[in-house]
């Protein structure tokens, strides 16, 4: 019987020391919620404008923005979206108007690493090239573009 009741114990969840927060605005409107322990937010939370739309949503891990994120305006419709690394930008991103990619950008710790590339009217219109933040090279069509990369 000790047996069965230590195997019980062994298998049984122990509890994780997190709590779901919601915090409102003083118009009654969730503001944001999500998990909390230790006093710092961790795993998915949701951020909303007063207008009760969603603002912001993604993961956290000690306090600080990890995986991926997605923005949004106060109407409602796509701003932005794009992994985080140790809090900062990390990866491709991808930016939007009224809910088109307009720009992809790559990052590296924040800061634009890599390509940045624009398109207008769902047509590619100009590559940037970036190295820590600072502009290495540009192309402004697609086969100049091509044949120097």
């Amino acid at each position: 019987m000790n047996l069965i009741l230590s195997a019980i114990l062994f298998f049984m969840p122990m509890p994780t020391g997190k709590i779901y927060s919601k915090v409102y605005f003083t118009n009654g409107q969730l503001k944001q919620e999500g998990w909390i322990k230790d006093n710092m937010k961790t795993d998915y939370w949701f951020f909303y404008y007063e207008n009760g739309k969603k603002k912001e949503e993604g993961c956290y891990h000690n306090n600080q923005r990890e995986r991926y994120w997605k923005f949004y305006k106060a109407d409602g419709t796509k701003q932005m979206e794009g992994r985080f690394m140790n809090n900062a930008a990390n990866g491709w991103w991808l930016f939007y108007v009224n809910d088109k990619v307009e720009q992809k950008v790559e990052y590296r710790a924040g800061k634009k690493n890599g390509y940045s590339i624009y398109y207008t009217k769902g047509e590619l219109s100009k590559v940037q090239k970036y190295k820590d933040g600072i502009k290495t090279g540009e192309w402004i069509d697609y086969e100049t573009f091509k044949r120097d990369n």
